[in-house]
């Protein structure tokens, strides 16, 4: 993950040097323009919050129970 989120990175900023640093503040502008000037409240920040969170835990647990059921666990001898 690291490496991919290292590559990603350096390919972002390869990409936004060769636009130029206008097109960069450009983009940042509109960026704050869209997303800063007028935030959300705070209880939609927090119902995201916890959506988001749901779906993680819904995603993770899908993960663990599909590599159990191709992993089972072995039994024991006593």
């Amino acid at each position: 993950m690291g490496l991919i989120f290292g590559w990603y990175n350096h390919h972002e900023y390869l990409r936004w040097n060769q636009r130029g640093r206008d097109a960069f503040i450009s983009h940042e502008q509109q960026r704050f323009n869209s997303f800063m000037v007028h935030p959300h409240s705070v209880m939609f920040t927090i119902a995201n919050a916890i959506v988001g969170s749901a779906v993680v835990f819904v995603f993770y647990e899908l993960i663990v129970i599909a590599l159990s059921r191709l992993f089972p666990a072995q039994q024991t001898v006593r």
